[in-house]
């Protein structure tokens, strides 16, 4: 990750630096390590990013503790909630949930966003897909 941010001149840059943090695993874990790099001065600002869906009971308290883990890490965040009915579709979502990060960026002067992806993302799609019957 330092090597792509350096590569793309991100390391000295003004602009806080946006991280999209779902709560699960991978963006927990490239929360702590953008966390380590900003606590070495190898970066400035950073701004985490959760998307509340409301799409299931549990989404308020997601979000919840994504601001408990950027006050507790000194960190700046935005929640943001789109306005989506219940039940919509895995590419409503994450539309949706792009055009909020956007958004999030926008307002606070980010221009670099890290999203963390895992191997098993691409297979979790396929296999979701196979389940609906879907290519």
């Amino acid at each position: 990750m330092l090597r792509c941010l350096r590569r793309y001149g991100r390391l000295r840059d003004e602009a806080p630096l946006a991280v999209a943090v779902s709560m699960g695993a991978d963006s927990l874990a490239l929360t702590a390590a953008v966390f380590e790099l900003r606590a070495r001065g190898r970066i400035g600002d950073v701004l985490l990013i959760h998307v509340d869906h409301g799409q299931h009971d549990h989404s308020a308290f997601a979000a919840a503790r994504a601001v408990e883990l950027a006050a507790g890490l000194g960190l700046d965040v935005a929640v943001e909630r789109p306005a989506l009915g219940p039940g919509a579709s895995e590419a409503v979502l994450r539309d949706a949930r792009y055009a909020a990060f956007a958004a999030a960026m926008r307002r606070h002067g980010a221009r670099t966003l890290l999203i963390a992806h895992h191997a098993d993302d691409q297979v979790e799609t396929l296999v979701m897909r196979a389940q609906r019957g879907t290519s």
